[in-house]
Parts: C-alpha cells; structure tokens; sequence
C-alpha cells in the first residue's frame, strides 16, 4: 500500500484538469499504477550447456549505492573474448535479448545484459539515459572486466529503443565502447519529443504513463513535458533532452572513429527517421543505416522471438567484422538500405549520393470557391488566400497511432482518406496532374508556405496522399509543425515531412492535404478557434519539394 500511497500523492500534487491535453495521461497513469507495487522483476535459474554457462545472480553496485541487476552468457571457450553489451528497452528489462544472446554466445561471444535504474530488478530512478547511465555503464564494464575473460580491446554495444539511444549515447562518451549497433534509436531527444516545436503528445504521455506502471519514473519528466505542451518555460525541458540527445556529442564519435549500425523504421512516430537520418548525415566515420518499414521496433522485434530477422542479422555481421575482424561481404560502409512502403523490395545507395540526390519542386495554386488548390511546376502569379480554422480535425490524418504505421509495414495495408469529405473550413488540399512515368520518392519531403495566423501559437499538419485514376487515395507521408509565440505578421512557415520510400503508378497523382491537428501531437491551447492563412502572389513562397530518383 505504501507504493500505491506514494504515486497518489505524486499525481494528486501534479495533475490539473483545466484544459490540459495530458489530462488523460494522468488518470491513465494513476489507474494503472494502482497495479503496480514494484517494477517487473524477473529472474531466471543459472545453467548450462555444452557451449556456454548463464548466470542471471549479478548484481552490481552503482557509485550511489543503487543496485544494477544484469545476466551473463560465458563460452565455454579459452582465451581472452569479444563482449557484447545488451541494454534494455523501455518498458522492458534484460532477459528481452535472452534468444540473441545465447545465439551470440554460441558464436564464442562474452554477452552482458542489464537493466539500467529504474526497470526490472535495477534500482533507482528513470534517468532516460542521463549521467548517471554513463556512469553505471562505467561501473558494469569495470564488473565485467574484473570478473570474466574480457578481450577489453574488442567490446560492442546494442539495444533496441531505450537500449538503442544509450548505445549511441555510449560511443559518444564511453571509451571503452569499440563499435555499436542501435536499433529503433534516435539521434536528437528533443527532435522526438517536440520537433519543429511540436509536442509528441501520443508517444510521450504512453512512454511517461508506461514508465509510471513498470519502472519508476522521476516526477520531473512530467513537469517537463507540460511546458513542452503549453509552448512556456521550455527551456529546462530542451536543455534535458538536448543532454540526452547523442547528436549533441557526435563529434566525440567522429573523434573516436566508432563504426556505427543503426536500424530503424519509416512508420516510427516515436523516432521518427528524419531523426536519424540527421544523426547519420553527420557521422564521419564507418556507417550504415537500415530503414525498414512499421512502426518503432516493429521490424526487430520478430528477432527477440522467433526466426531470422534482418536487423538482427546485420547487427551480428556487423559484430562478426568489427570484434573478430570476420570478412563480412554483405557489410558496404557509408550506405542506406530502405525497404519500399507497400512492397518487400529493398534498395541500397550510397549515404553520399542520398544526400545529394535531386529534388521536385511543385508549386501550391489557390483553391476556388468550390475548386481545391493545385499542385503545378508553375509559380501561381495571382494574390490570393487560403483560409483554413482550428477547433475540428478533418478527415485527413495519419491513422490510428502505432497500428496504423503496423499495417502499412507489415500486412501492407495502407491508410486510405476520401478527399471530398476533407472539411473546406478546417482544411485544404491541393492535387497535381497525373504523372505519367510515376515517381519513385526516396527522402524528407519538404514544404514551404508562406502564412499567417491569429493564433500565438499555431499548428499545421501537412499529408501527402497517392490518387489512382479511379480515385483511390493513400497516404504516403505526413508531417507537422508550429510555430510559437506569432506576432500575426506573414512569415515563412517551413514543415519537414516524414521521410519515405514510395513508389508512385505512372498514371497517379500526388495530393497535399493541410489542416491543424492529428492524434499523434498536441494542439496549441486556445480557448476558440483561431484561422490561419496562406498567402500567394508571384513573391510569396509555397512549394513542395519532393525527394526523387530515376
């Protein structure tokens, strides 16, 4: 009763009901913390086997006095071995890698796994990778070293999410870390969690409410994601996450020379991949970058369970090269390799030429009274505006959070809109001719407008759609933004959208839907609606530029 006393105190000193997007977050949290009196706790008898022994007794103590709990496969092999360090996921705790790494220690490898404080049976607070997990991983590698036949020399790192993120972190500033592989990580914190100054309110309640019921999470994440909510008294918030953002320490890799693998997915709304791919331009060293299709892990955690999976196949090439120095003829340094949305195909190109690779620029044209807008090569040398209102969500959106971005990654069922249906006042689309070759989009979308608004703070969502001749429409991609603290002048508004890798029919048309909310964010506060405007002339800028390749 004590634990249930405690987190009642918490939320009842913290919660507000007035019009406060999160609210649902809080009675969520407080409902099923009720639940929960310590986090999930797991343990697993010692044993062994002809080719390894597993002890799952380790406990290690932090400088503070706070507990590590981490488990350990040993070959039975003699001489010095390569290590591979597991860190867990969110939610999660050490035993989620238990099949990859007795798979690694039959390849002779050393293979630590831990919880970092605050999961499993690891004390502490949740420091969502802050100082404190650099210095435990500090401690654990010194365990590890005084304990086992280490090779100190040839020491990798890996994890999925939570696990991804530290290990990137790790190749930053921990010295002994030879070489990582990140699955499902991101590369700036405060990009994930209010890029282009845009609250990630889905995502950040679920991880704050799911941290609350299975880990201890520190009061101080909610207090922080509220100003991110409410666009006041940012400050403290972007400085925590810019300390827990590895592109913030990139230079120390790039110092260093740590080859990094990195796995990630195009449906990822947590982590999205314009993230990393930022991370990834930036990294002067041996690199590759996998973008595969679903939603954030979705496409590793097959790996966890059952069967071959891709990522977990390169993370072992990659780990086979780098701490056995194994050929590997499947590894091409400085290369992405992206799995195409709606098919199985992947294709591979060189990080130099992706980043490099030309653009489409299609101009917005001013709807009519009855008439969308259009989508033209032409620049619209008419003075008009589009006028669009907050308060209601139109039938644009980027689906149902997580399932949706399974479904297209996975069973290659895409999310569908009716055009028509798209409410005139609270949103606007604008349609391109058909293309008669198709197009093949391999990138960030990138949209320019040149707008205004009533509102201090004002949101805009931008979706791009593929239309069949016969009218069918499916999201390709989405994006959003806001911008803070408007005084009302015109400015330009710049939105990024998610990166894809999508094949357009020949035949087809592109189609960019434009309105002021969807599930996956948070809306600035106004207690009445506010309108926003888009405003055309030959001098005012609105044009989509789109990522191709022949």
């Amino acid at each position: 009763m004590q634990s249930i006393k405690r987190r009642f105190a918490f939320y009842k000193v913290n919660y507000s009901m007035h019009n406060d997007p999160m609210k649902y977050l809080f009675i969520l949290s407080f409902f099923f913390s009720t639940l929960s009196f310590a986090n999930i706790c797991v343990k697993i008898p010692n044993f062994e086997t002809e080719a390894y022994s597993f002890r799952d007794d380790i406990d290690i103590f932090a400088s503070d006095g706070v507990e590590i709990h981490g488990n350990l496969f040993k070959p039975k092999k003699a001489g010095k071995l390569p290590l591979i360090v597991f860190v867990n996921s969110w939610v999660l705790e050490e035993h989620e890698y238990f099949k990859q790494a007795k798979e690694l220690a039959s390849a002779g490898y050393l293979v630590f796994s831990y919880s970092t404080r605050g999961w499993g049976c690891s004390g502490g607070k949740i420091e969502a990778i802050g100082p404190r997990d650099i210095e435990d991983l500090e401690t654990v590698l010194n365990w590890i070293e005084n304990n086992t036949p280490v090779d100190s020399a040839n020491i990798g790192m890996s994890g999925i999410s939570y696990g991804g993120g530290m290990s990137l972190m790790a190749a930053a500033k921990v010295d002994r870390i030879k070489t990582v592989a990140a699955m499902s990580a991101w590369g700036s914190l405060t990009d994930a969690i209010y890029g282009a100054n845009t609250p990630r309110q889905f995502w950040a309640s679920s991880l704050i409410a799911t941290g609350a019921v299975i880990g201890e999470v520190d009061t101080k994440l909610l207090k922080l994601f509220k100003a991110l909510i409410t666009h006041e008294g940012t400050g403290p918030a972007i400085n925590w996450a810019n300390e827990r953002s590895p592109i913030e320490f990139i230079e120390l890799v790039n110092r260093k020379q740590i080859p990094i693998y990195i796995s990630n997915n195009f449906g990822d709304n947590l982590f999205q991949p314009n993230n990393i791919l930022d991370y990834f331009q930036k990294l002067r060293v041996p690199k590759i970058l996998d973008l595969n299709q679903g939603t954030h892990a979705s496409a590793e955690i097959s790996g966890l369970i059952y069967g071959d999976n891709f990522s977990f196949s390169r993370m072992q090439a990659w780990f086979d090269y780098w701490l056995k120095g194994e050929p590997q003829t499947g590894l091409k340094f400085n290369e992405i390799s992206m799995q195409l949305d709606l098919k199985t195909k992947r294709e591979y190109f060189s990080a130099t030429n992706f980043f490099k690779a030309p653009e489409l620029k299609l101009n917005l044209t001013p709807r009519g009274y009855i008439s969308h807008g259009g989508l033209s090569t032409q620049v619209s040398s008419n003075e008009d505006i589009d006028t669009i209102y907050s308060g209601v969500d139109t039938r644009a959106s980027s689906g149902i959070p997580v399932l949706s971005a399974m479904l297209d990654g996975h069973l290659r069922i895409p999310v569908f809109n009716t055009l028509p249906w798209i409410q005139r006042v609270n949103g606007i689309y604008y349609k391109s001719k058909r293309f008669k070759k198709g197009l093949k989009l391999r990138g960030i979308p990138k949209l320019r407008l040149t707008t205004s608004s009533e509102g201090k703070h004002y949101q805009l969502l931008a979706y791009l759609y593929d239309r069949s001749p016969l009218g069918v429409t499916r999201l390709i991609t989405h994006g959003a933004a806001t911008s803070v603290h408007h005084d009302g002048k015109k400015e330009v508004f710049d939105l990024d959208l998610v990166a894809t890798a999508y094949d357009l029919d020949p035949g087809h048309s592109l189609v960019l839907a434009i309105d002021t909310e969807d599930l996956l964010y948070a809306k600035p506060l106004h207690l009445i609606p506010y309108e926003t405007k888009i405003h055309f002339s030959q001098s005012h800028i609105n044009e989509l530029r789109l990522p191709v390749i022949d």
